[in-house]
């Protein structure tokens, strides 16, 4: 048994790196599905190699928008997406996480084509759970009472929401509007973030997902964009974080009694993910002791 299950992406050929570092969570990264000379052997390579190692595998789809109202581009979509999630299985992923994408028509029309993706892999692929990640701008499909509304559509306890929290501080802090991240850092307290995994937490019965990157923003054309940082040189700050993750993890989880699993996946730059995953889960358990009985 552990508090939560934590780790970050890796490629086949990173999963013995990756779990030597005490990892119990691998995530399929996106670029895994969109090589197409990567047949169904390299995910069933991937399943074994994994099963050795790793208590849980998930694996994020390809950066494809799952919000188009042209048909013919639509059908395309949703044919890449059931077939990624084929994948997916064959590797031994239990969720397959989705980016919502840009709004077009705006809400409640652009639900339209997600729950009929959604829809589509749950049909085809009935043994895996689908998370709808959280987005940082209003531009963008994708805030938690979005998603919650798009589960309600579809009906089905295998949806379930992915809180990419430095998203979620941009978006409920308004930085997407100004791109003043520290500023913003003032409002995310402890109570913040607890008040976002607990709006969570009311969301789904089965896996609470959590993925964290610290970021800064600029400016691009007019719109406030987010670049991912290593851990230590972005915002929002780790502390209040950690502390609410270790206070969440145990009283509101563990110790409530939530048959809930809790993951937390690190999402920030390759070229220090290791050092930055055990850092990360460093921050939050060595919190989290204190509130252990």
């Amino acid at each position: 048994m552990a508090l939560f299950d934590w780790g970050t992406y890796n490629g086949l050929t990173k999963l013995e790196s990756a779990s030597l570092t005490g990892m119990r969570l691998t995530e399929i990264p996106p670029a895994e599905f969109s090589r197409r000379y990567y047949t169904e052997d390299h995910f069933r390579q991937y399943r074994e190699l994994a099963s050795k190692y790793f208590y849980i595998v998930t694996a994020h789809a390809p950066y494809y928008s799952l919000v188009n109202h042209d048909a013919y581009t639509h059908e395309r979509v949703k044919r890449a997406m059931v077939q990624s999630a084929k994948k997916a299985r064959i590797a031994g992923a239990k969720i397959f996480n989705m980016h919502l994408g840009a709004k077009v028509r705006g809400v409640p029309y652009d639900y339209e084509p997600v729950v009929d993706v959604v829809k589509a892999i749950l049909a085809e692929v009935p043994d895996i759970y689908v998370s709808l990640e959280t987005t940082y701008t209003e531009r963008f499909l994708g805030s938690l009472d979005e998603i919650r509304e798009i589960i309600e559509m579809i009906g089905d306890e295998r949806v379930i929401p992915s809180a990419q929290l430095e998203n979620d501080f941009m978006r409920e802090t308004k930085a997407f509007l100004h791109g003043n991240l520290a500023e913003a850092d003032k409002l995310a307290d402890v109570d913040f973030w607890l008040r976002i995994l607990h709006k969570l937490k009311k969301m789904t019965n089965t896996f609470v997902s959590l993925r964290f990157s610290q970021i800064i923003a600029f400016r691009l054309r007019g719109f406030i964009m987010k670049k991912r940082t290593p851990l230590g040189m972005g915002y929002p700050s780790l502390e209040p974080l950690a502390e609410a993750l270790a206070l969440f993890l145990t009283r509101d989880l563990y110790y409530a009694g939530a048959d809930m699993e809790a993951h937390l996946i690190y999402t920030g730059p390759w070229q220090n993910k290791y050092r930055d995953t055990v850092k990360l889960y460093c921050e939050v358990m060595t919190r989290a002791t204190q509130y252990i009985k």
